[in-house]
């Protein structure tokens, strides 16, 4: 007598949904990675094959981030299949005060099925996350405007990232100084160190990406007393483009 092996019709049903999903994630994983290579290698053109319709005009009419590289960080299936949220990171290029700097970045993208493949989409009811929070670009037709992600004043803005302090002092004795850096701002704001490093003194950050209401640290370390000389590191804060000096003086 044959022998079979009966699977409950409920466990059944969840392997398959399981499966379905761990194909479509595994198909929208290659969507994302093609669409960003092209944006990493520049043909803009050729990644505009995998802009659903109802965003091409967005996507001929913004501006393209000059990545350096981009990475996926987390992808999100919605409930219908149709619709996913991928979480990304990647080091972009901007001119800051007149020079170009490489910037980490944070971000949420958004992608749809339509004619058979993923296809990425600006989910204008979604609005765009600012360090301002988050800005509503699709109001209801006749309702007011959402000014919950309203800037503030250029005197308040320019106030609402800062240090504890804008001098630390190395010595034989003291050889190691944080610097704190907060962030007032209800959203993410990032922020590079130049220079990374100085002559006998190493830099570290606790974390590169400062969350609304958060902070994050600077470690100054004197790690060769012979030739430490000091000097001056600038904390440039993206995307407000604030420069914060820090100044390092060696006893």
């Amino acid at each position: 007598m044959k022998r079979y092996i009966a699977f409950p019709a409920v466990a059944a049903t969840v392997w398959a949904q399981q499966a379905g999903q761990s194909e479509a994630e595994k198909a929208l994983r290659v969507q994302v990675d093609r669409f960003y290579q092209l944006m990493l290698d520049k043909k803009y053109r050729e990644a505009e094959k995998l802009v659903a319709d109802q965003s091409k005009d967005d996507y001929y009419n913004g501006g393209k981030p000059e990545f350096e590289s981009v990475k996926v960080l987390k992808v999100e299936m919605l409930p219908d299949r149709l619709h996913a949220r991928v979480t990304m990171s990647g080091s972009i290029a901007r001119l800051a005060f007149g020079t170009r700097q490489i910037f980490e970045s944070r971000f949420e993208t958004h992608w749809m099925m339509e004619g058979g493949e993923w296809r990425w989409f600006i989910d204008k009811q979604a609005g765009v996350m600012t360090p301002f929070g988050r800005m509503n670009t699709a109001p209801q037709p006749g309702a007011k405007p959402d000014m919950t992600g309203k800037a503030p004043e250029l005197d308040v803005l320019m106030n609402s990232v800062h240090l504890d302090r804008e001098t630390v002092t190395l010595s034989a004795n003291e050889r190691v100084a944080t610097v704190k850096l907060s962030n007032d701002l209800p959203g993410q704001v990032s922020f590079e160190l130049t220079p990374a490093s100085l002559a006998g003194i190493s830099i570290v950050a606790s974390t590169r990406q400062i969350p609304g209401n958060g902070s994050a640290s600077v470690e100054f370390r004197m790690v060769d007393r012979e030739k430490a000389t000091g000097g001056t590191v600038q904390v440039i804060v993206a995307p407000l483009g604030r420069s914060l000096p820090v100044k390092i003086q060696v006893q």
